[in-house]
Formats: C-alpha cells, sequence, structure tokens
C-alpha cells in the first residue's frame, strides 16, 4: 500500500471499510525494505492520561505486534515533520 499524508488509505484502496476514526493512530517513526522484507513501525494513540503504543515488526512476511499502556506522555506535532512521545509537562513547558 502506498497511503500517506498527501495519498491517505481511502484514495489508494477502492473497497476500504472502516469504523471509528482510523487516524487515531499517529505514526510515530518506520522503517523497511521491501528487497530485504522487513519493515519496522511505532504509533501511539493519545488518551489523555496517557498513550497506547504499539510496535510493529514484520520479518519476511511473519509479524509480531506489542501494545503498551504509558502513563503521563502525549503525542505532539515534531518540529522535524511526523509526530513524537512528550511527558505531560514537556508539552506544557513547550506550548506556553
Amino acid at each position: 500500500m502506498n497511503s500517506s499524508p498527501d495519498n491517505p488509505d481511502y484514495k489508494c484502496i477502492s473497497d476500504l471499510e472502516q469504523f471509528g476514526n482510523p487516524d487515531g493512530w499517529k505514526l510515530i517513526c518506520k522503517a523497511s525494505s521491501q528487497s530485504q522484507k522487513w519493515m519496522k513501525s511505532t504509533k501511539a494513540m493519545d488518551i489523555g492520561v496517557g498513550c497506547l503504543v504499539q510496535v510493529t515488526t514484520q520479518n519476511d512476511g511473519n509479524i509480531a505486534e506489542a501494545v503498551t499502556f504509558v502513563p503521563s506522555i502525549c503525542v505532539m506535532e515534531s518540529k522535524y515533520g511526523g509526530y513524537r512521545l512528550v511527558g505531560h509537562k514537556q508539552k506544557e513547558a513547550i506550548e506556553v
């Protein structure tokens, strides 16, 4: 799939079905190699009192995922593009 912020999923997939907010998860980082058949990504969903953080590793068709709750952090846009995780106190200092 070749989706990106400029080319969202709903434009790439003609039969896409979705429920709820598919943009709730924010991509923190991703690395992949098609020739070596691997991909790693980290996504986070801000839930107010912390974040759910999901890591995904795909290697030669095998997929492993883990999700955990991290208290007292939030998702913020990064000045370098994309998103990053910061502590609630750090976010308050940045927004002032």
